[in-house]
């Protein structure tokens, strides 16, 4: 996201993978771990269990892919 705006917007509907903090170090949010192969091609995120959507259905590693277009 380019700025604040798009960002405050996108919160109000969901949470993200991680976030970066003013100092620049990366914050877990919705994936508990992240990590990447030897040549950073690929990244592993791991999904925070016990995470439900409003209408009580838990989070799963294939509601993230549907959600963000490079991962499907």
């Amino acid at each position: 996201m380019a700025n604040s705006v798009p960002l405050t917007i996108n919160y109000q509907w969901g949470d993200t993978l991680v976030a970066i903090s003013p100092e620049g170090v990366v914050v877990p949010r919705l994936a508990e771990s992240i990590g990447s192969n030897a040549d950073a091609t690929e990244g592993t995120f791991k999904i925070r269990e016990g995470v439900a959507f409003h209408y009580g259905s838990l989070l799963t590693a294939e509601d993230v892919a549907a959600t963000y277009p490079p991962f499907r």
